[in-house]
């Protein structure tokens, strides 16, 4: 049998992974929801700072179900090795997940209001609303992955 990968250069790959596909999907719905040449509407239901609130969700329920279920299975066949600390967060993927999503929403979507408010702007042009949800979907899959394997492949 082949010797275990080190927990943190899994997660680091992970990480690195994540922030990828989840800036990509990111690119993606934005052009779906706000298209690419028109400016995006900042508040309201349906505009920009709203749209945060799925978005966040769904990165964070992804960015921790997809990683967390494919350890999961690496760590109970011995490839991935456990590491040699001790969480407080949920120990099983869904619970895990559903936390994280919601949090990263609310957080995500709070910040980024404040950002836009403080800004004092009503619309964004498509480069700027897709360059800032791209940046924020990758770091938020980043993060989410990194603190969502860190709980599950913790010692129990």
């Amino acid at each position: 049998m082949a010797r275990a990968v080190p927990a943190q250069d899994y997660i680091r790959r992970e990480v690195l992974v994540s922030m990828a596909i989840n800036a990509v999907i990111s690119l993606g719905f934005f052009l779906l929801v706000f298209g690419p040449s028109q400016p995006a509407p900042v508040w309201g239901v349906g505009g920009w700072v709203f749209d945060f609130l799925p978005q966040g969700f769904m990165v964070a329920l992804m960015g921790t179900i997809v990683p967390g279920l494919i350890a999961s299975r690496k760590r109970a066949r011995g490839a991935v090795a456990p590491l040699d600390k001790g969480s407080r967060l949920p120990r099983t993927v869904l619970p895990l997940a559903v936390l994280l999503a919601a949090v990263s929403a609310l957080a995500g979507t709070m910040l980024v209001a404040l950002i836009v408010w403080l800004s004092d702007i009503s619309s964004l042009s498509p480069l700027a609303g897709s360059g800032l949800k791209i940046v924020f979907g990758g770091l938020l899959g980043g993060l989410v992955t990194y603190t969502g394997l860190n709980a599950l492949l913790s010692r129990r």
